[in-house]
């Protein structure tokens, strides 16, 4: 079981290769999704967290 402080972390390496690796650039107000199984869901929303923060809506499935 990870830590809330490596989930974090963890969190914001996966939104950083995301926004870092896409070939078109994310922009306000876009759609992210977020597919995640039920054991991932304390990663899954820390990475709503980052995704609402950057102003764009997260699809959680």
């Amino acid at each position: 079981m990870l830590t809330k402080k490596q989930i974090e972390k963890y969190a914001d390496v996966m939104v950083w290769a995301v926004m870092e690796e896409r070939r078109g650039k994310f922009s306000k107000g876009d759609i992210v999704r977020v597919k995640f199984d039920l054991p991932a869901i304390s990663l899954a929303e820390e990475i709503q967290v980052r995704v609402l923060d950057k102003d764009m809506h997260p699809d959680m499935c």
